[in-house]
This record gives structure tokens, sequence and C-alpha cells, in this order.
């Protein structure tokens, strides 16, 4: 049957969990969905990453001004 196909009543009954991703740390996150084996790649992932950092801080007074974000190196291309 139809229920039998999808894993069972059980499963369908139960809720959804919402995970989206098996790791839980935005760096572990980037690192794994953008490998891509290179290590320039690398590089600039962990750039990108100090760069979210930075910006996502939910600390005001630890997160960069708009002067500061746009100063980074992911920005600017100054590596």
């Amino acid at each position: 049957s139809e229920i039998k196909r999808k894993g069972g009543l059980a499963k369908l009954e139960k809720q959804p969990t919402n995970r989206y991703f098996k790791r839980k740390k935005l760096a572990d996150i980037i690192l794994h969905k953008g490998q891509s084996g290179l290590q320039e790649d690398k590089e600039q992932l962990e750039i990108f990453i100090h760069f979210l950092y930075g910006i996502l801080d939910p600390d005001p007074w630890k997160r960069w001004t708009a002067f500061q974000a746009a100063s980074h190196p992911f920005l600017t291309g100054s590596m």
C-alpha cells in the first residue's frame, strides 16, 4: 500500500525536524558544502567565514560597522 511504501504510519505521523544540515556550526556547514578539493578554494572559504562571523555577530558592540565590513579582504579581493 501507499503507507507502507512511504515508510509506515509511524513515519508519516512523525513531526518534521526542520534539520537541513548534519553539521551545526556555520563554519562546518560552509566548509563541507563548499569543498572542491583545491587549497585556494578552502582559503577563500575561510576568509568568507571570517567575514560572515564579523557581520553576523549577535553582540552589537562586537559586530563590524559597514566600513569594517567593506574593508574586509573577502570584498576587496586583497588576500
